[in-house]
């Protein structure tokens, strides 16, 4: 029998985005987080968690959207839907989805929506490349929830190793 694939995994780590009070858009504008330099590590495999509060009244069967930006790292870095290199306003054009350990993309469907509910779960983006980041859009119809403490968008890198 051969040797067995573990993840290698680093240490949790939280994005630089501003979530709170990110209003509500159906044409997908929306915030992006500050790039990850993948330069040196070259983690293969990105495991993002988010915990995502809503605002007050949602819409009901409404979505969050998680996407990956991605930047070739040049001196004149070409972006994933022209995303600056900081927390900034971003608007989704092409940026790929993230997806669910089993291949779903991330479309987070809010179903019966009420004030001040959490949504949360585990998303992978696949060959982040150089430099890396997510950015995050809504349509629910109001601001999400505008404590920055009640959001968490964290990550963490793989790498399988033979062991």
């Amino acid at each position: 029998m051969g040797n067995p694939i573990l993840l290698r995994e680093q240490t949790l780590s939280a994005f630089t985005i501003t979530v709170a009070s990110l209003a509500s858009s159906t044409t997908g504008v929306g915030r992006q987080s500050t790039l990850i330099d993948n330069s040196t590590n070259r983690w293969p495999i990105i495991a993002v968690t988010y915990s995502i509060k809503l605002g007050t009244s949602p819409t009901a069967n409404r979505n969050l959207y998680l996407h990956a930006i991605r930047s070739d790292k040049n001196t004149t870095a070409i972006r994933d839907d022209g995303a600056g290199a900081s927390d900034a306003a971003w608007t989704r054009k092409n940026a790929d989805w993230l997806y669910t350990p089993s291949g779903k993309p991330s479309i987070v469907n809010i179903g019966s929506a009420a004030t001040g509910d959490i949504f949360s779960g585990l998303y992978y983006i696949y060959d982040p490349g150089p430099e890396w980041g997510i950015g995050l859009w809504h349509d629910t119809g109001v601001a999400l929830d505008a404590t920055a403490g009640n959001h968490v968008i964290s990550w963490r890198g793989l790498d399988p190793e033979i062991q």
